[in-house]
């Protein structure tokens, strides 16, 4: 195969699978959406208030590792810079 069709039967099979993972998301999103509506009221909110404690312990700890290197980064751009006699 050429090179040139290569490249161009990748791109399709990107696109492909881009709009296949789209409609799953969708229809996973729709059914759960569906599955909350029959749910009682009181089992919803604990369903949805353990996922948004979760989804924000997530992020806590992704923030905390961003700062956590930037300050190690920091830290040996301060050491190469001081020059010890």
């Amino acid at each position: 195969m050429t090179k040139h069709l290569t490249s161009k039967l990748q791109l399709l099979f990107g696109f492909i699978l881009i709009i296949g993972m789209g409609f799953g998301l969708y229809f996973l999103v729709k059914n759960l959406l569906i599955g909350f509506l029959h749910l009682q009221k009181e089992i919803a909110a604990v369903i949805i208030a353990a996922f948004a404690a979760f989804i924000i312990s997530i992020v806590s700890l992704i923030i905390s590792k961003y700062y956590e290197r930037k300050s190690d980064l920091i830290r040996e751009l301060r050491n190469k810079k001081i020059h010890i006699l």
